[in-house]
């Protein structure tokens, strides 16, 4: 019983040392991509030249938003012109590049 004990603390040991130093099980992003948390501080601070828009239905929006954000259809050639950054965010991925 100790054999099968010792067994399995080592192949637990081994397993937690290997889950410590993989890489995130989730996909790398995008250099066009933001990570929720680091929206998240960009929001708290503020952030000069932020644009976040939702690309969601009007519904959707007033049910639950970003703080600041401009929905789809408000948004016009000079706010994009105006910001540093922008951030389109929606319920499913969607490819901004062909948002109407």
């Amino acid at each position: 019983m100790n054999a099968v004990r010792t067994t399995l603390a080592l192949a637990a040991l081994a397993l937690g040392t290997l889950a410590a130093i993989a890489a995130s099980p989730l996909p790398p992003l995008a250099n066009d991509e933001i990570a929720a948390a680091d929206l998240a501080v960009w929001l708290r601070d503020r952030r000069v030249g932020l644009l976040v828009v939702d690309a969601r239905s009007a519904d959707a929006m007033a049910q639950d938003r970003l703080p600041g954000a401009r929905l789809l259809v408000d948004v016009d050639a000079a706010m994009l012109d105006a910001a540093d950054a922008v951030v389109v965010y929606a319920d499913r991925d969607v490819d901004v590049r062909r948002v109407e």
